[in-house]
């Protein structure tokens, strides 16, 4: 078995009998006492040597017998001493770039993980930061002084969740903290999630909880098998804060390729 963030571990035997241990102990003392009293004179004689090796070897086989019927049980105990492992999420995505009554959220999230806060809680827990956008990033290293690059196209909070849940599944994990605007554009509501997480999760929530004018794709809905030189529909949901009465064109890319941008993908929002 293999214990990851492994503090100290501790063995120990114990040995058990049935009955009175005086007893048991009685039992030996008489036995050897038998033995020299067999082996303090032979007939025929023989050397000292060879009747020391016959007074051990009897005692010993007397040891062994009498022992057995105590019915000795050894018990061997392994104690491990682990930390509880806490799961630091941090939000990279590019919303975290957005400034803030002339404060930018990424300065803010930076502050907040060079925190001398965390070094004391490495005293009585093991700590992972674990940067995110659509996924974890597994790279990232703060005792490597790695800078934090908020550059991801979406923010899923939830599947972020359940990939670090997944990598600490072994582990003493304990709770998660997760550092974030709360504007996630991929995946479920993470709501749900934490109803069934089985796990703290705290927030701690970055930038003006105030609606910023905005516009994203919620959901692309298209044919699951298609054919070369063939037209097919593409249902593309859109949702928006702020804007009333606006026109907006749509481009349908492949990575950054156009693939189209005809009139039809103009919409009213």
């Amino acid at each position: 078995m293999i214990i990851a963030n492994l503090e100290s571990a501790i063995l120990n035997f114990s040995l058990t009998i049935e009955g009175s241990k005086w007893l048991l102990i009685a039992a030996i003392i008489l036995s050897v006492l038998f033995s020299y009293f067999i082996y303090r004179q032979t007939t025929p004689p023989v050397n000292k040597i060879l009747r020391n090796l016959l007074f051990v070897i009897r005692s010993i086989a007397f040891i062994v017998i009498i022992s057995l019927l105590f019915h000795p049980i050894l018990s061997i105990h392994h104690k491990f001493i682990q930390k509880p492992d806490i799961a630091v999420l941090i939000d990279k995505s590019r919303s975290l770039q957005i400034i803030d009554s002339n404060v930018s959220r990424s300065s803010i999230v930076n502050s907040i993980i060079r925190d001398d806060i965390w070094e004391k809680l490495k005293d009585n827990f093991s700590v992972h930061f674990l940067p995110f956008s659509s996924a974890i990033d597994t790279t990232f290293s703060l005792e490597k002084n790695d800078t934090l690059q908020f550059n991801g196209e979406g923010t899923d909070i939830s599947n972020a969740l359940a990939m670090t849940k997944n990598r600490l599944l072994n582990n003493f994990f304990s709770a998660a903290i997760v550092i974030s605007d709360g504007i996630y554009n991929l995946g479920e509501n993470p709501e749900f999630l934490a109803q069934r997480f089985d796990l703290p999760i705290h927030i701690i929530g970055i930038g003006d909880p105030t609606e910023k004018k905005d516009i994203m794709v919620t959901q692309v809905v298209t044919n699951d098998v298609v054919y070369t030189n063939n037209r097919i529909p593409v249902e593309v949901t859109i949702s928006q804060v702020g804007f009333t009465d606006k026109k907006l064109q749509v481009y349908l890319k492949k990575g950054g390729e156009i693939i189209d941008n005809g009139s039809d993908y103009k919409i009213t929002i």
